[in-house]
């Protein structure tokens, strides 16, 4: 009698979801270079974690906590953070947002999302997310991340006949009454973009000199060379003394946040050589993805100004459209929470767009945290959301 064949072993694959370290670099790199980064190598992934730790704005020295999903070595999920500190009620504590999940295509439907952000959110005590995708939305909530709405939308062109020439009113004005898409694009189709782009130039600008004309008296200067960390720092402690709930906005965070010249400039207001308020206006890249997409676009990233303090706020609002247009830029987008940020852009002529930049957040301590979208001063800027369009 013959002796009966033994059954192979399957041996499963091994698992790992946990903290990224220095073992992953090379496989991180593998992962990137399909995801982000063609040119992505461990070298390069190694290098990018020992800048981040250093210039970590909240804990300086600690590298920002990174999350990764492996089988048998090969990386195939990963969620990074972006280190903060949010004010609430004048009072501020360490968090951080989410930033740059991404899953392999492949396994999108399996558990390497959901297991990835369970081990995120299980390690941290306050988390935040500025999230478009629907299908993100959904397993944030279901990892306790509340969704607080959606960040209002403003627009302001600054070209009006190209735009008209070039936009998709099915895409950019999305939820807008259909009467207004149906114009918009009788008007494109017509060749009548010129001098219906004259016609509107006009309107908006009678509306921003009608309403939103800034006081005299005030200064505007260009660069954060022109601005000392004091000056920063004094508006900032005025400013969340005012404000019940914000991300970090002192001179350490915001320089290192808009330090890149090639990306960002910022525009400030003085009144008798005392900082008024400050915005940081994104460069139009060659040309907007997504809903804009064929347009250049600048983005006013970030804009501070004390929220009663309205002359300021129009007067550097206007100094950031003077900058967006010697940037070549079509039109200029701002996205906020604040009532009083969305009454300055009103007053300054800037249409509403449907919004689609959603503000997640989450907190494990008893406070009284995250509060409503309403009393936040939220920006594009926050959680690094401003190409997102």
């Amino acid at each position: 009698m013959s002796a009966s064949k033994e059954k192979p072993q399957r041996t499963r694959p091994a698992v790992y979801v946990g903290h990224v370290e220095d073992g992953h670099n090379e496989g991180l790199a593998t992962f990137f270079r399909s995801v982000w980064s063609p040119t992505a190598t461990g070298e390069s992934v190694a290098g990018w974690r020992a800048d981040e730790a250093e210039h970590n704005p909240a804990d300086p020295g600690v590298e920002p906590p990174k999350w990764i999903f492996t089988r048998d070595e090969v990386v195939l999920g990963y969620l990074g953070t972006i280190p903060d500190r949010f004010s609430v009620g004048g009072e501020s504590f360490p968090a951080y947002w989410l930033k740059g999940f991404q899953v392999d295509p492949a396994f999108r439907s399996g558990p390497v999302g959901f297991e990835i952000l369970r081990t995120a959110i299980g390690s941290l005590q306050a988390a935040a997310a500025t999230v478009v995708a629907p299908e993100a939305r959904r397993l944030f909530e279901a990892h306790g991340l509340r969704d607080l709405g959606v960040l209002f939308n403003r627009i302001l062109p600054l070209r009006p006949a190209r735009i008209l020439a070039r936009l998709e009113p099915a895409r950019v004005l999305e939820g807008v009454p259909s009467y207004i898409q149906t114009g918009t694009d009788v008007v494109r189709r017509t060749g009548l973009a010129y001098p219906a782009g004259v016609a509107v130039s006009a309107a908006l600008a009678f509306g921003s000199m009608l309403r939103g004309r800034p006081p005299r008296g005030l200064r505007t200067t260009v660069g954060w060379d022109a601005i000392l960390d004091e000056a920063i720092d004094a508006v900032w402690d005025e400013f969340r003394a005012q404000v019940s709930y914000a991300a970090l906005r002192d001179a350490r965070f915001v320089r290192w946040r808009y330090q890149d010249g090639d990306r960002y400039q910022v525009v400030a207001v003085w009144a008798n050589g005392v900082l008024r308020g400050w915005a940081v206006v994104r460069r139009p890249g060659p040309a907007a993805q997504g809903r804009l997409e064929g347009l250049s676009v600048a983005t006013l990233t970030d804009v501070v100004f004390l929220p009663q303090d309205t002359p300021a706020g129009l007067a550097v609002v206007a100094a950031a459209e003077r900058l967006a247009t010697e940037m070549g830029a079509d039109a200029v987008l701002c996205s906020g929470s604040h009532p009083a940020l969305g009454r300055v852009l009103s007053r300054r002529s800037f249409l509403k767009i449907p919004g689609n930049v959603h503000f997640m957040a989450r907190d494990a301590d008893d406070r009284c945290f995250p509060g409503p979208l309403e009393s936040w001063w939220l920006t594009r800027g926050d959680g690094q959301a401003d190409g997102a369009f």
